[in-house]
């Protein structure tokens, strides 16, 4: 700086402390005064926002008055509770034995231990939410907007199915890890037990839970171990809380192993099996996908770069977390890219951003960051959810409001009108059952595989079902096998509710298909029941099947390939589909590829859907039983089939996009397809040894 410009600045200075002095004392007091008062107003008014905030995350979040349906299959894991089944042994599902705690239907039994958990979970997200603010800005109370984003939007949902619960441990993991990289001091260690305490429950809720709780524990532990030289005890808290609830869900010790592997398999054959696209275009449309992956991404990218300059290499352990935070939302969105689905993993996207926003607020000393981020994030996935259901998309956002206001008013009436109650509206729903759908006495216990379970608890019968609990829920060969087991077993029910069981255009008989064979064999068809069911009664003497080859044919996709004969028989089919290296880690990473079974049916084409590895264990192709009198004609002559039943001439394999064979697929075969004719004998000797192939 020069003389000339230093004299200039030193004689503005002079000038401006002149005219500060010449201002009224109490002009100058009173403006003091007033900024005072607004900041103070400000702060007031932030607080009554946040109290009202938190009130209305109160009535939403916390299902004070639970759906009173018994239809859904998650309303199973409160009669799983209540009445003692062992999961893995006995039951295999997507949810623990502590999931139901996330599922918000009223049964009498477990009302007061989910409404308690509910209650639990949500003071303790508002307090670490409430600590993660103060400890990573360090000032005040949250902004309003900021706790409505992060506890009240992610409430807004189309599906009444899914808890608030369910989203918390999000929350609750990606704070703990945050605070403990991020914040002067991390956690005092007496919230920090409890939060881990805490997170027992939440592993054996649903089995996308335990890997992220244990990776989030895993980076906190190594960081204590390593950093700060210390043994981390709170993996011993983990643990401990952890094998408690286990037994406390009325669980045993030899079942271990068989719930880790029931959750393997039912979790990888989700991604197959339902991975449904709605649309009535031959293939999955990647617009709302991409945006959503671009936006995750971006969230990801963000954050990580705002915190490598102060942790360093210590970065990608909060990173990894969070990453898996949002790979977890975009399955849960994704998979089954439907309205309820995608417009929930869009607000928890939301949720999760504005989780993040104090470690920018903290990077760049400023505010004024985040709203860039939200904006971005706001128009990328508004934009997926519009072009996925243009021009439905104000319509679907108006249902989710009205979803979301009568999930506020429902407590105030049932305050108000006892029979507006759970159990008032779960009486009237069992009485309508009853009305709709009597059935006979039955001694014993009956399975429902199809339907709705409150029908045997509405005619006074005993329910008990088969180990997917519903039919559509066999994904894999193995979930196949353990339902035909229970079926055959010494355990199996005396009477079984049918129903068609297909859902998602899927073909009718590819899920669960050993059962269909095995209802032939061990029951009887011994009524069609109101309501649409057929009642099938145990045989005090079991049949038997065989299967004898008939042909084995190597085409390529859209290439048909007519059936062969089967002498009026039924004909089983087992299609063999060699993937790509593409389609196999696109089936690991998200979910596997559609194929398409087109047959030929009177002259007319009719698809459905058909998944790789339930092709390849067989299923029954003949008789084509679309709907339950198809059902009823079979059972009634399953040897035999019935001369409308045998209308099934050809059929092909189609992918959506791949009709023509392009590249390798023109020289060499992709589909093995092999026919046999299933034999089947009833009423046979007890004692005689039943042959199938698995």
């Amino acid at each position: 700086m020069g003389w000339e410009d230093a004299k200039l600045a030193d004689y503005q200075m002079t000038k401006q402390h002149r005219d500060d002095h010449r201002q009224p004392p109490l002009s100058f007091l009173l403006d003091k005064f007033h900024a005072g008062k607004i900041a103070q107003i400000k702060c007031n008014c932030n607080r009554i926002l946040v109290l009202v905030a938190v009130m209305v995350a109160l009535l939403v979040c916390i299902p004070w008055q639970p759906s009173a349906e018994t239809g859904p299959m998650e309303y199973q894991l409160h009669l799983a509770f209540a009445e003692g089944w062992q999961h893995g042994t006995e039951i295999i599902m997507t949810y623990g034995p502590w999931g139901f705690i996330g599922l918000p239907y009223y049964h009498p039994d477990t009302f007061v231990v989910f409404l308690l958990f509910n209650v639990f979970y949500f003071l303790l997200c508002v307090f670490v939410v409430r600590q993660h603010w103060r400890k990573l800005v360090g000032v005040g109370l949250p902004p309003f907007v900021w706790f409505v984003v992060l506890l009240v939007v992610p409430a807004f949902s189309l599906a009444v199915r899914w808890g608030m619960v369910l989203f918390f441990p999000v929350i609750l993991l990606n704070s703990l890890v945050l605070v403990h990289f991020l914040a002067d001091g991390g956690w005092r260690e007496p919230v920090k037990h409890l939060i881990f305490a805490s997170l027992g429950p939440l592993v054996l809720m649903k089995a996308v839970f335990p890997l992220l709780v244990v990776a989030t524990c895993t980076v906190i532990a190594a960081d204590i171990a390593v950093r700060h030289r210390k043994w981390p005890f709170c993996l011993l808290t983990l643990a401990v809380s952890t094998i408690l609830f286990w037994f406390l869900g009325g669980q045993g010790l030899n079942n271990v192993i068989p719930f880790l592997r029931g959750w393997a398999e039912i979790s990888t054959g989700y991604r197959e099996v339902m991975g449904y696209c709605p649309r009535s275009a031959p293939g999955p449309t990647l617009g709302p996908t991409l945006l959503f992956a671009v936006a995750a991404f971006c969230v990801w990218l963000k954050f990580l770069l705002a915190v490598w300059p102060r942790l360093r290499w210590r970065s990608w352990c909060p990173g990894a977390v969070l990453g898996m935070s949002l790979y977890i939302v975009f399955l849960h969105g994704f998979i089954r890219a439907d309205a309820t689905h995608i417009m929930v993993a869009c607000f928890r996207l939301f949720a999760i951003a504005a989780l993040i926003w104090p470690v920018l607020a903290v990077k760049r000393r400023s505010l004024r960051l985040w709203p860039r981020i939200l904006v971005a994030v706001l128009v990328l996935s508004a934009a997926g959810v519009t072009l996925w259901h243009f021009p439905a998309g104000a319509l679907l956002f108006r249902k989710a409001t009205e979803r979301f206001m009568e999930t506020v008013s429902r407590p105030l009436l049932a305050l108000m009108d006892s029979s507006e109650s759970s159990s008032g509206r779960r009486r009237r729903h069992l009485d309508g059952l009853r009305t709709a759908a009597p059935l006979p006495a039955i001694s014993g216990e009956v399975d429902v595989p199809a339907g709705d379970a409150g029908i045997a608890a509405a005619n006074g019968l005993r329910f008990r079902p088969r180990p997917t609990l519903v039919s559509y829920s066999a994904y894999t060969p193995y979930l196949i096998r353990r339902n035909r087991d229970y079926l055959e077993g010494p355990r199996a029910p005396s009477a079984v509710l049918f129903a068609p069981p297909a859902i998602d255009g899927n073909y009718p008989t590819i899920c669960d298909s050993l059962s269909f064979l095995t209802l032939a064999t061990h029951y009887q068809l011994a009524d069609i029941a109101p309501a649409g069911y057929l009642l099938f009664q145990k045989c005090s003497s079991r049949g038997t099947w065989r299967l004898e080859p008939l042909a084995t044919r190597k085409l390529r996709l859209g290439e048909d390939v007519a059936v062969p004969p089967a002498d009026g028989g039924p004909v089983w089919v087992t299609i063999e589909y060699q993937s790509t290296m593409w389609e196999w880690t696109l089936a690991k990473a998200f979910k596997s590829p559609v194929l398409y079974l087109c047959i030929i049916r009177e002259g007319k084409p009719i698809i459905h859907r058909i998944f790789p590895r339930l092709a390849a264990n067989g299923f029954l192709l003949l008789p084509y039983l679309p709907d339950i009198s198809s059902f009823a004609a079979f059972y009634r002559s399953p040897a035999q089939l019935a001369p409308g039943l045998n209308q099934v001439r050809s059929f092909s394999i189609r992918r959506p996009g791949r009709d023509i064979p392009t590249g390798q697929g023109q020289y060499k075969p992709e589909l093995t397809v092999k026919f046999y004719r299933l034999c089947l004998k009833a009423d046979v000797d007890s004692a005689a040894p039943s042959r199938s192939a698995d």
